[in-house]
């Protein structure tokens, strides 16, 4: 099966997978490789073959990184610890999903290639590169790096669910292949891959001594995720690869030599997330964000930290009320992603904020130039959004006063010697009224200030 979702100015483009190419190897004739170095011989021959093949495309070679290797490893234990062949996890996860829950972040494209029952690199490589689905992933010019995995299952049966509910198995290997490439690609040390997971070990239940081992060709049900094509078939007394039947079955089919179709792919538009009236400061934690998603969007999600464990759920909307994580004023950080009816999440994108709750403070000094002419010295400060307008009025209320935007000094005709100000900062947040000293009442005394 292939899968591939790549974001587009924070949006994902999907391929189609095609249908699981497995093969079933006989549960007496499967040797089990030697241990962890065996293991890890396989995946570094898997690498030397896919950058093998991108230099004969022209195309630059992969990097390994060990967070897309711990989602591939974590999906093929899966696959072979819960008995299933497909790129959704058994706890609902999609590809998305389990390289971000991997620490794989501000990726921008994503693919996957799955596999089982093939015994060698070679041979599952060679299936990959038989579909076109698979070979599109191996070969995309999007792709910068890549997770490798390998798991064998020496305990595998035949209660392997196949996309459409198909039963097939034994398999006893399990591959995965998780490309990437991220916005910060080459910004960051790439991380060495991590040391191999124990294998899987499960005690086997007893089976019908009539079953015979098959190889399994890909179904005719189209699934969101990437597992190989169908290889040469073999002589009627060694293992063959079978097409899967609609009910599990212990009797040999005959192998078909069907291509699969090859996969379509399908673009998202870029959506965008903004604060209402795109301010860089606001003073409350309730604000309205405006969203536009494309059409096909089916399902909002939104969060105050970059975890989707921690989203709140909306249905597609132009606009929503938000609230801003507590605390004292700073910057804040809205992350927002989307799934589609299918259930493929977008990447996630995201907007900022800074939240200043605090007033400004000040006030002003008033001399005589001249009659009924004062010339204003003022000061003020705030702390995080800047003093932004000021008022300067007769009487203790300025509601009547308009804004001016702020200056250290002003000019002020035909008011008497009681003169107050006011000030506003960029977040709107307004300071007290305070009483604007005149220069003769200060020498005599120290004035006053309202708050």
């Amino acid at each position: 099966m292939a899968s591939a979702v790549a974001q587009k100015g924070g949006w994902e483009v999907v391929a189609q997978p095609e249908g699981p190419v497995v093969a079933s190897l006989d549960h007496a004739q499967a040797v089990a490789p030697a241990g962890a170095a065996d293991r890890a011989a396989f995946e570094r021959r898997i690498l030397e073959l896919v950058n093998q093949a991108r230099a004969a495309n022209g195309l630059p070679p992969l990097v390994r990184n060990a967070y897309l290797d711990l989602a591939a490893e974590r999906h093929a234990l899966d696959m072979a610890n819960n008995n299933f062949v497909s790129h959704v996890s058994s706890n609902g996860d999609r590809l998305g999903d389990r390289v971000l829950k991997a620490g794989y972040l501000n990726w921008i494209w994503a693919g996957e290639n799955i596999a089982a029952g093939f015994d060698t690199p070679e041979g599952v490589f060679q299936a990959w590169m038989n579909s076109t689905g698979h070979r599109n992933n191996i070969l995309s010019a999007a792709a910068q790096e890549i997770g490798i995995a390998y798991i064998y299952d020496a305990n595998d049966e035949h209660n392997v669910v196949l996309p459409g509910g198909v039963i097939g198995g034994p398999y006893f290997n399990y591959w995965v292949q998780d490309f990437g490439a991220r916005s910060d690609f080459g910004a960051t040390p790439t991380p060495t891959p991590l040391p191999p997971t124990p294998m899987p070990t499960r005690t086997p239940t007893p089976r019908p001594p009539t079953a015979t081992p098959t190889r399994v060709p890909p179904t005719a049900t189209p699934t969101r995720t990437p597992v190989p094509p169908t290889a040469t078939p073999r002589p009627t007394s060694t293992p063959t690869r079978v097409p899967p039947t609609p009910t599990p079955t212990w009797t040999p089919i005959p192998p078909t030599a069907t291509p699969r179709p090859t996969s379509t792919p399908v673009e998202l538009a870029v959506g965008v997330i903004k604060v209402q009236g795109s301010p860089a400061f606001v003073n409350s934690t309730q604000i309205t964000l405006e969203v536009t998603l494309p059409a096909y969007a089916h399902q909002l999600y939104l969060a105050n930290e970059p975890d989707p464990t921690l989203a709140a759920t909306f249905p597609v909307t132009n606009a929503v009320r938000w609230e801003l994580a507590p605390g004292p004023s700073g910057p804040r950080t809205v992350y927002a992603w989307y799934a589609d009816s299918n259930g493929c999440r977008s990447p996630m994108f995201s907007v900022e904020v800074a939240l200043d709750q605090e007033a400004p403070e000040g006030g002003a000094l008033a001399m005589d130039a001249g009659k009924n002419v004062h010339r204003v010295l003022i000061y003020a400060e705030d702390g995080l959004s800047g003093v932004a307008e000021m008022r300067i009025g007769e009487g203790e209320s300025l509601d009547a006063v308009g804004w001016s935007p702020f200056a250290r000094e002003a000019r002020v005709e035909g008011l008497d010697d009681l003169m107050y100000i006011q000030f506003r900062d960029a977040a709107g947040n307004v300071s007290p009224v305070y009483r604007v000293l005149h220069l003769q009442t200060r020498l005599s005394s120290p004035g006053s200030r309202r708050n």
